[in-house]
C-alpha cells in the first residue's frame, strides 16, 4: 500500500515539474501589428490600420453592382519567443462568420507568409500569406489554430516576424466573410501561445526528486 502511495506521489511530482518547467508564453499582436486592407471597385482601396474589428470579406451582388473586398494582415514578434518549443497556437476571437457559397470553401482563408524578410511589425506593410493554414468555418468565439510547423520554419529561417493574413473567399455572385477582434482590443487581440521545451535544469531537478523517492521506497521495503 505504501509503495502505491509513493508511486502516486512520484507521478504528481512529475506532472507539477513539467508544468512549471514549460510555462506557456503568450504574444499578442500589437495595434500597429495588424491592418485591414479594404477595396470597393469603382472607388479604390486603402489600408485601415486601426480597424476594429478586423475583417476578411467578399461581397458581390452581380452587375452593375460593385464588388467589396477586405483582407487582414497580422505580424507577430518572434524576438522573445523561446528557441525550442513543442507547440504554437494562433488564437482569434471570431465575432461573426458566414457564407452564401459552398461551406466547403470556407468563410475566409488563413494564410502564412513563407518568406517574411523585410517585415518590420507593421500590418500595413501588407505581407500577405502564400501558404494556406486553414479554411475558416462558421464558429464564433475563440478559435484556436495549430501553427507550430509554420512558426518553427520562421524561427529556423531567422525571421523576426511571423506574418499571417486572413484572405477573402470569392466564388462569384454572393458573399462570405469573418470578423474578429483586432490588436486595438488588447484583451481580445489575436495571439500566439507557445509551449517551451522543459529546460535541462528542470529535468535534472525532476530526476533527482524521482531518484530520492525511489530510494526511499527501496529502504521502506527492506
Amino acid at each position: 500500500m505504501k509503495l502505491r502511495v509513493l508511486f502516486f506521489a512520484l507521478v504528481v511530482v512529475f506532472c507539477l515539474s513539467v508544468q512549471a518547467a514549460a510555462e506557456d508564453q503568450v504574444m499578442k499582436v500589437t495595434p500597429q501589428g495588424d491592418s485591414m486592407w479594404w477595396r470597393y471597385t469603382g472607388w479604390g482601396g486603402a489600408h485601415v490600420p486601426n480597424a476594429s474589428p478586423n475583417e476578411a470579406r467578399y461581397f458581390y451582388m452581380g452587375p452593375p453592382a460593385y464588388v467589396e473586398m477586405a483582407i487582414t494582415y497580422m505580424q507577430f514578434d518572434l524576438l522573445t519567443m523561446p528557441s525550442d518549443f513543442t507547440s504554437a497556437i494562433l488564437s482569434l476571437n471570431v465575432l461573426s462568420a458566414g457564407t452564401e457559397y459552398d461551406p466547403a470553401l470556407g468563410t475566409a482563408l488563413l494564410k502564412h507568409r513563407t518568406d517574411s524578410t523585410g517585415a518590420t511589425g507593421e500590418g500595413a506593410e501588407g505581407y500577405g500569406g502564400d501558404a494556406l493554414v486553414q479554411k475558416m468555418g462558421t464558429a464564433t468565439g475563440w478559435v484556436n489554430i495549430d501553427v507550430t510547423s509554420y512558426i518553427l520554419a520562421d524561427k529556423a529561417a531567422g525571421y523576426r516576424w511571423a506574418c499571417f493574413s486572413m484572405d477573402y473567399v470569392a466564388n462569384g455572385y454572393g458573399s462570405a466573410g469573418v470578423s474578429f477582434s483586432s490588436g486595438d482590443d488588447v484583451a481580445n487581440a489575436p495571439r500566439l501561445t507557445v509551449t517551451p521545451v522543459p529546460e535541462p535544469s528542470s529535468l535534472l531537478a525532476l530526476g533527482s526528486g524521482a531518484t530520492g523517492l525511489g530510494g526511499f521506497a527501496i529502504r521502506k521495503r527492506k
